[in-house]
């Protein structure tokens, strides 16, 4: 197995094999030129290859090099998305991720969005697949989060909290629910793959334009910061996070999307909570990729599924942000002999706390490659 980390700066991008991309995106902080540039570099990589596209999450900079890529004319046989489209308690699920783009006026303004998104994977044409706990991946990987009762259970009462603190109207709250069951009835038509890709983003573009005029007077309306966290939490935490179905010791992989800050339910993960036979962690990993680029608030220990031989992979460049690799990362490496693989080490509080230099003795630093191959 060959795993390439793109270093996306703050970001997720990484090809399996040549077989299958998860993620692809870079926050917005870094300049739109950079971006598009390194958007292209992955591109040039992988354009001669039949490969696979697999979200994690419906955040941006997880998921605006794929619109970079499908502008290109680049295709994808398949794509793997989070099921928040077909499970009991859809209709909140999806209304928490029309309220994020609203309430950052990214659907207002017809910026990136999950609209977006969604007009790419119609135009990349590949099939579509919904991804749960227990879903299979390429026949190779399995989904061992989200559970389908914590997305329900989770987005009722996230919704519930939303429509209290921002004092949204039982009027919108009605269209928004409406909003949401037509957008899950074009998300459908795509993974049933029996409209033509031209009708549906029309469908898409109206349907935006739509939830755009009716919450237009939300452009006056600054939102808690609060509320723009436990959105964008939790998006986070109906991550994917998945490993591939057969031990096998050296070739053991956990990719982890931005999921992390609920260590309660790392530890259902961990205990195999439901008693799925294919959702049993292995006791070892050779690669983890880390979750939520390494940062304090989503720090998760794996010290007892790692060794010498193991590696760690983890995205950040978070210096404009103040979105710093937490140090206690280091500190496992460091008791394990665990190699860490960082895009770049500009925010790094091991780095920091040690003068400047890296602290971790088995460190590589992507910066200034484009990419770093993990075998």
């Amino acid at each position: 197995m060959n795993i390439r980390m793109y270093n996306c700066y703050f970001g997720d991008c990484f090809n399996i094999d040549n077989n299958l991309l998860v993620d692809c995106g870079i926050h917005t902080c870094k300049d739109k030129s950079i971006r598009d540039q390194r958007f292209n570099d992955i591109y040039l990589d992988i354009q001669y290859y039949e490969m696979d596209f697999l979200l994690s999450h419906y955040h941006e900079d997880h998921y605006n090099g794929i619109i970079y890529m499908v502008d290109k004319d680049y295709k994808f046989s398949n794509v793997y998305i989070p099921d928040i489209w077909d499970i009991n308690g859809s209709i909140d699920a999806i209304s928490l991720h029309l309220l994020e783009g609203i309430l950052n006026e990214s659907i207002l303004n017809k910026e990136t969005s999950i609209f977006t998104f969604l007009k790419s994977i119609c135009t990349a044409n590949g099939k579509v697949h919904f991804v749960k706990r227990g879903t299979r991946i390429q026949d190779k990987y399995v989904a061992l989060w989200p559970s389908e009762k914590f997305i329900k259970d989770k987005a009722e009462k996230v919704f519930k909290d939303t429509i209290d603190d921002e004092n949204i109207s039982e009027n919108q709250v009605t269209q928004l629910s409406g909003f949401s069951q037509q957008l899950q009835k074009i998300v459908y038509d795509i993974s049933g793959r029996e409209y033509e890709s031209g009708e549906l983003i029309e469908r898409l573009d109206l349907l935006e334009d739509e939830v755009s005029n009716a919450f237009n007077n939300f452009y006056n309306i600054e939102a808690k910061s609060s509320t723009k966290i436990k959105l964008k939490d939790f998006q986070n935490n109906i991550s994917i996070v998945f490993q591939n179905i057969y031990d096998a010791l050296n070739e053991n992989v956990l990719f982890t999307g931005d999921f992390g800050n609920l260590k309660r339910k790392w530890r259902k993960i961990e205990s195999n909570f439901d008693g799925n036979p294919n959702c049993k962690m292995h006791k070892l990993y050779h690669v983890i990729k880390i979750g939520h680029h390494g940062t304090g608030r989503y720090y998760h220990s794996f010290v007892r599924r790692i060794n010498a031989d193991s590696v760690f992979m983890i995205p950040n460049d978070g210096s404009e942000m103040k979105w710093n690799i937490c140090s206690d990362y280091s500190l496992n490496a460091l008791s394990t002999g665990t190699q860490v693989i960082c895009a770049t080490n500009n925010s790094c509080e091991a780095k920091n706390n040690n003068g400047g230099s890296c602290s971790c003795t088995k460190c590589i630093i992507i910066e200034p490659n484009i990419y770093f191959d993990v075998k």
